[in-house]
């Protein structure tokens, strides 16, 4: 696994995010998955889920400012053998690969 620095309820969301890149504007949409406000547990229960019904997919994992929200998701990008990333903001993770 790598991993570098780089709404309440966990539906399931397409993300839309802008970039400029050499001079160019483009939007990148991914599915996500919105764990910030769900309490530890559901939402360690809910990630697993989503990784296991969207496997072979990239998808952002939206954690808020929780440290430990993020060391869940880290934690299982480690067990499922996921590479990922830090959002510059750094309230969001995406998972990249599987």
């Amino acid at each position: 696994m790598l991993c570098t620095q780089g709404v309440r309820s966990s539906t399931l969301l397409t993300s839309t995010t802008s970039s400029l890149r050499r001079g160019f504007l483009f939007e990148v949409h991914m599915l996500s998955i919105d764990l910030h406000g769900l309490r530890h547990e559901d939402a360690k229960h809910k990630l697993e889920l989503f990784i296991n019904e969207h496997w072979g997919k990239q998808f952002l994992v939206v954690t808020g400012n929780s440290s430990p929200m993020r060391e869940i998701v880290l934690e299982l990008a480690l067990e499922y053998n996921l590479s990922c990333y830090h959002e510059p903001l750094g309230t969001s993770i995406v998972i990249q690969s599987h």
